[in-house]
């Protein structure tokens, strides 16, 4: 199965509600099951949109989007995959039913976010939004600026600033880890530590993603007395070999499993979860409307009256369904 777009675009369509800033999203309707016997109806869904500035933990589409990615279970990168794959292939009837709905939201988010980085960029352009997008979950920060004239070693440092990473992103195969050799002995001497390294290795079956593997592991410079999992002579030599990877580097596997199995867990999150989302956009979608309405017509105390009243009810449904 692959982790094709639409198919995820539906479940966050279909789920995804509680964002309250509109700055970083854009309206998209989709219709949403009421019960059997109801029609559908249209409700207007907010889509979230892949940015360069979620690497930068100062800007405001950082901000929003980590509000969502940190109700994502775990503390380190292994953790948070780990329970993203739990969210897809583990969560039977009663693990969606005390599901929070943040907590739904949040994985929903980043399985969207991952998809549009697997299949709306070139290689190029995917590894640096797959850069800002782990930057995001580890509240990390993505490394843009020059250290002595060139792009350093390292992609991303973590939230505490010292501890360097360095990101690859690509396909199963005959693959080597390459780079530049004096920037990774430059990285190395700065930090005073090995340069950790984040290998993603997409798995595919024709032009179908079937899953991701994660390796972890450190590069170091004896000649400098910092040792790591390789040594920067393997590393020039081009000894470090993705196939021969040893399994305990093996950090995390996000497998996204079959179409119908990815359908069916998102259905499952949509029975759970529609009515409740339903509510609340009904009452955004007043507001909205009266309020554009009072904007337009100052005069129309009637219209404005309705729109702080569908403020109270807009508050009180998400108080009532939002744990």
């Amino acid at each position: 199965m692959n982790l094709t777009k639409n198919i995820v675009d539906q479940m966050v369509l279909e789920v995804l509600g509680a964002a309250e800033d509109l700055d970083l999203i854009v309206e998209r309707t989709m219709p949403v099951k009421q019960d059997a016997e109801s029609e559908t109806k249209a409700l207007r869904l907010p889509k979230f949109g892949l940015s360069e500035k979620w690497g930068d933990p100062s800007s405001d589409d950082r901000q929003i989007i980590e509000r969502f990615f940190s109700n994502i279970q775990g503390n380190t990168l292994q953790e948070k995959i780990s329970s993203v794959q739990n969210f897809i292939n583990d969560c039977d009837e009663s693990c969606i039913n005390e599901s929070k709905v943040e907590t739904i939201i949040g994985n929903l988010v980043f399985l969207d976010s991952l998809a549009g980085v697997i299949e709306d960029f070139n290689a190029q352009a995917g590894g640096f939004m797959f850069e800002a997008l782990l930057a995001v979950l580890i509240k990390g920060t993505q490394v843009t600026e020059l250290a002595g004239g060139n792009l350093p070693i390292e992609d991303l440092v973590n939230s505490d600033g010292d501890t360097p990473l360095s990101l690859k992103f690509f396909f199963k195969g005959p693959k080597y880890v390459k780079g530049s050799v004096d920037n990774l002995r430059d990285g190395i001497e700065r930090f005073q530590k090995p340069i950790t390294y984040i290998v993603a290795l997409k798995e595919r079956e024709g032009k179908d993603v079937l899953g991701v593997d994660f390796y972890q592991f450190t590069i170091g410079d004896k000649s400098q007395g910092i040792e790591g999992d390789f040594d920067i002579v393997e590393f020039a030599n081009g000894k470090i070999y993705t196939p021969r990877l040893p399994e305990d580097m093996l950090i995390a596997r996000l497998d996204f499993g079959s179409r119908e199995q990815l359908r069916s867990i998102a259905n499952k999150y949509v029975d759970r979860l529609g009515q409740r989302i339903t509510d609340i956009f009904d009452a955004f979608a007043d507001l909205t409307n009266n309020l554009n309405i009072y904007l337009t017509d100052f005069e129309n105390k009637t219209v404005g009256v309705q729109a702080a009243a569908d403020a109270d009810k807009l508050a009180k449904s998400v108080e009532k369904n939002i744990d």
